[in-house]
């Protein structure tokens, strides 16, 4: 759930900003996050403007306060400070003044006691006014659900502590996961947007898919996190 609502006004020709991609952002590009910072300002007073740096763009898999965030889906995170009441639901813009997000509400960790600054990228935005699931990764109305067991090609490791981590142990050639661009050695820390902790829940999360479907992997290579989209295939 993104929290997002579409209002109609009995008016024209009033300010906008349009949301545009976010494919061609990097990081250590300038964002400017727009907002009412603690909801201090009122009436006409002027929005705050906050100037920061992108980190990165990676799957959301935090919690609000002692509550999980409704939300699963891509973010951009960044280190303009954002995590407050009042700045949820403001622009976030590129260094031209373009709409790339939208400021996610407040996710705290309890434990350390730190706030996540990210925005909702504006895909999410563009897919929610057009009625669709920007980050779905469900497979298309028109392709058929093959018969048959969900075959990936991944093999991971299973020696180790009680709980291990979904390190990949082998790749099969010609697989699907192979195809994706998935290596030995890579650690499979998200599925669709689920968090895998360890070989269990990847075994879980398998065990859901279906042939046929094109599934999002995010994986972790040495320092580097990685989205790999991998069309199931059916085990013969």
């Amino acid at each position: 759930m993104r929290k997002l609502a579409e209002l109609k006004i009995d008016a024209t020709d009033l300010p906008h900003l349009t949301p545009v991609k976010t494919e061609s952002l990097q990081p250590g590009e300038t964002v400017i996050a727009m907002g009412n910072w603690f909801k201090v300002a009122e009436g006409e007073e002027p929005v705050s403007v906050n100037r920061g740096i992108l980190s990165l763009k990676t799957l959301l898999d935090a919690k609000r306060l002692t509550q999980n965030v409704e939300y699963r889906g891509p973010v951009l995170i960044y280190d303009a400070i954002t995590a407050n009441p009042g700045a949820p639901g403001g622009p976030l813009l590129n260094i031209d003044g373009e709409c790339i997000g939208i400021v996610g509400v407040v996710a705290e960790a309890a434990a350390t006691n730190t706030r996540l600054n990210y925005a909702l990228p504006s895909e999410e935005i563009i897919a929610f006014l057009g009625g669709e699931t920007a980050n779905s990764t469900s497979r298309p109305a028109d392709v058929p659900k093959a018969e048959g067991k969900p075959y990936l090609g991944i093999k991971v490791s299973k020696l180790g502590f009680r709980h291990v981590s979904a390190y990949v142990e082998r790749v099969a050639i010609g697989s699907p996961a192979a195809e994706a661009g998935i290596r030995k050695e890579d650690l499979i820390i998200a599925i669709n947007g689920k968090r895998i902790a360890d070989v269990d829940a990847y075994d879980q999360a398998v065990s859901e898919l279906s042939p046929g479907q094109l599934v999002q992997f995010v994986i972790k290579r040495g320092s580097q996190v990685l989205r790999a989209d991998v069309m199931v295939g059916v085990r013969k």
